[in-house]
């Protein structure tokens, strides 16, 4: 009796530091804002909230109040202990076309990119005027003798005419911005003015469209930011093109080893790309990629690990692949929110799992568009990582936003 009574005792402390776990973890985790539709609270599976009852019919009566009476709700553990008080939001569910159209991304950067600094021969010895003056890799070049700077030419011709007079630089770094003075000299090999720079002003590559949003004209590709190869950070760029792609091969993927979907340009131009970012490129729509239906777009707290599958342009033609979701945060922001493994015999053959192109590619589960792939791990090309749609789509929300105060400005 008493070897029962000592393990019900066990069971008991058990339970109740699980319990207790769960409730500081719920506390640390969750979000200070829930989001409903109509009346459902989308949380996930483990956690509940209470809200007053009388909010969904003022709302009803009077929407424009919404943003006036601050609603909260109580959140609980196994709907009886108590964890933390939130606030409620009501929030439309969005409805858009899936992707998995091969598509051509050329970005255009703010400026001319600096990916590099060089040395060279003066009649005065070794020089580098960028290193001097200051400027580095990374930094971005808006103007010169405040003269805007759109392209590598428009650069290049005016250090070559400077006659060898100082110029006004003014750059980003960090997102702030400061200026300072390059004084050119004359090299030696090529007898002309030079300033030591190496500059990139316009990115491009291949990639697999999300979605389109009918509603607002908004599109969405990726998942992820593009990152410059030499100085490894975000592109700063508001502006480019999303085209259409031809597929021209396929490496595959292999442990230790990233594959790559190679692609050409082709003549349809689908968008104008806006932002870029490190939840994806996102823009406006031009020319519809497809006229399929419109689906739901899944809240992250719906998205659940289990069957589902990816949209992607392997074999010429988009295709749905098996996949499976191994692992949801369901309150990431970010684009490793969900871990993903490709169960597809076919789409293995082909690829080898995951590879480079395939950023983008649309995943739908239960009907809705849950997210995004995103990332592919290196030693295991089967599974990668995953961005929630509803980030995708909260991110596109800045596009519009930025745009309405351009307009009231």
């Amino acid at each position: 009796m008493r070897k029962i009574l000592k393990i019900m005792s066990v069971c008991i402390s058990l339970l109740v530091l699980l319990m207790m776990g769960l409730t500081v973890y719920g506390n640390i985790v969750l979000p200070d804002k829930l989001y409903i539709t109509n009346e459902e609270i989308c949380l996930g599976k483990i956690f509940t909230a209470d809200i007053d009852s009388e909010f969904f019919s003022v709302q009803t009566a009077n929407t424009s109040n919404t943003a006036e009476t601050e609603i909260t709700a109580t959140v609980k553990l196994a709907n009886s202990i108590p964890v933390k008080t939130v606030a409620v939001e009501q929030k439309e569910r969005s409805y858009v076309i899936p992707g998995g159209e091969l598509v051509g991304i050329k970005l255009k950067t703010d400026g001319v990119l600096i990916v590099g600094t060089e040395t060279f021969e003066s009649d005065k010895g070794s020089v580098s005027p960028a290193e001097d003056a200051g400027i580095k890799v990374g930094d971005v070049l808006l103007s010169v003798n405040q003269t805007n700077i759109t392209d590598n030419n428009s650069l290049t011709q005016a250090i070559a005419d400077s006659d060898g007079s100082p110029m006004e630089m003014t750059l980003m770094r960090d997102n702030q911005q400061f200026t300072t003075t390059l004084q050119p000299q004359k090299s030696v090999e090529t007898n002309q003015y030079k300033g030591g720079l190496w500059v990139r002003d316009c990115v491009c590559g291949i990639g697999t469209l999300t979605y389109t949003d009918i509603s607002t004209g908004s599109f969405a590709t990726l998942g992820h930011g593009i990152y410059d190869s030499d100085t490894r950070e975000i592109v700063p760029s508001t502006s480019g093109v999303l085209l259409s792609a031809n597929l021209c091969g396929i490496t595959k993927g292999k442990s230790g080893c990233a594959g790559e979907l190679s692609g050409s340009f082709g003549n349809t131009e689908y968008g104008n790309l806006q932002l870029n970012c490190d939840n994806g490129v996102y823009g406006y729509i031009t020319v519809l990629a497809s006229n399929e239906q419109a689906v739901p777009v899944a809240f992250a707290s719906e998205v659940h690990t289990g069957d589902a599958q990816i949209i992607t342009t392997v074999n010429g033609e988009k295709k749905y692949y098996d996949i499976k979701i191994e692992k949801t945060d369901p309150f990431s922001t970010n684009n490793k929110s969900m871990i993903i493994k490709i169960t597809d015999e076919e789409l293995i053959n082909t690829t080898g799992g995951i590879i480079q192109g395939m950023s983008g590619s649309p995943i739908i589960q239960d009907g809705m568009l849950a997210g995004a792939v995103t990332h592919v791990f290196l030693n295991n090309p089967q599974k990668g990582y995953a961005i929630f749609a509803q980030t995708m789509i909260d991110t596109a929300q800045t596009i519009l936003n930025t745009d309405e105060l351009n307009s009231a400005a």
